[in-house]
């Protein structure tokens, strides 16, 4: 099931990405390389989808990568005064003065703190370390 679980996962990170891109109207015209800019939102949204969902797989290698890409996130924002350099690149090469349009906030929920994101990967790191145990 491991295969399955990351092609679903690539699935809805590729539609969330057209969901932002094709309700995003100018957001994303002045970008400096429109190519690369739009590979990098692309895998953007899959990474974060990733993290919102990867927990949920049975597959043990699927399950201890998602922790570890946690941690790695969690220990990107602390150096990086909570913020995403992934974020940051995007928004600078495209001259975007705003959040950046992930599923949460297309869904209209705001989280400036990450409150939302470090409550959910706490848990969802000890569920993993969970299933991985049984």
């Amino acid at each position: 099931m491991g295969n399955q679980d990351i092609v679903i996962i690539i699935k809805i990170g590729i539609l969330a990405y057209l969901l932002d891109i094709l309700t995003a109207k100018d957001l994303y015209k002045n970008c400096k390389y429109p190519f690369t800019n739009q590979v990098e939102l692309l895998l953007h949204h899959i990474l974060y989808i990733f993290s919102l969902t990867g927990w949920l797989s049975n597959n043990k290698k699927i399950l201890k990568l998602y922790i570890i890409i946690i941690f790695g996130f969690l220990i990107h924002w602390y150096l990086n005064n909570n913020n995403c350099k992934f974020t940051e690149m995007t928004k600078k090469d495209c001259n975007i003065n705003e959040p950046l349009r992930n599923p949460i906030r297309l869904l209209g929920f705001k989280d400036e703190k990450r409150h939302f994101q470090i409550t959910l990967y706490s848990f969802a790191i000890l569920y993993s370390l969970y299933k991985i145990k049984n």
